[in-house]
């Protein structure tokens, strides 16, 4: 459970949802599964906490960090994120994109940024259609010196194993200075 440390207020309650699939956070199964839940023969058992069983230790005084370094926005920074749901086709896609903007440090000129765009979509009745394909760019320079990191990470499955397919090239201004292609298959092992 993502939330560990909540303390429920009295009359609020608890909603549990279980399901046989948890996409994108999980790969979906090979096969389409089905589930039986016996309500009256299940429960949900919480700790309870008193309120004098823990007392924070107060060693640490308040907490104290270094200045951060001056640094001019010269790119803002995006992220959005949207679920695209084609009734047509019964394929579910979601778009991810994130851009870190572009930074310039003040002390020496040197500017950085980095983004990404993601794309994962599966079919609602086919797990074997699960795809995600992210893109990737990290950028570094100053003055007239330019690079670049481009990568493209695609991966999918069969019954029986993982496909990665992925390239990263980088640059030097816009000339193309470095390519690497990789194709790999991972077996499943039951997942």
């Amino acid at each position: 459970m993502n939330a560990c440390g909540y303390a429920f207020l009295p009359g609020h309650r608890l909603r549990l949802a279980i399901s046989t699939a948890y996409w994108p956070v999980i790969w979906p199964t090979p096969e389409p599964v089905t589930m039986t839940l016996w309500s009256e023969a299940s429960a949900l058992h919480l700790p309870v906490r008193r309120n004098d069983a823990y007392v924070a230790p107060e060693i640490l005084g308040e907490p104290e960090c270094a200045s951060g370094t001056p640094r001019t926005q010269i790119r803002a920074s995006l992220w959005e994120r949207r679920a695209e749901r084609d009734y047509v086709t019964g394929t579910t896609t979601l778009h991810t994109t994130r851009d870190d903007g572009l930074v310039k440090l003040d002390s020496n000129g040197l500017e950085f940024g980095a983004g990404m765009l993601e794309t994962l979509s599966v079919h609602e009745t086919d797990p074997l259609s699960a795809r995600t394909e992210m893109r990737k760019t990290y950028e570094i320079g100053r003055d007239d010196w330019r690079t670049r990191i481009d990568t493209r990470t695609v991966l999918t499955a069969t019954k029986e194993s993982f496909h990665v397919s992925a390239e990263l090239s980088a640059y030097e201004g816009e000339t193309r200075i470095f390519n690497r292609e990789w194709d790999e298959d991972i077996p499943r092992d039951g997942v």
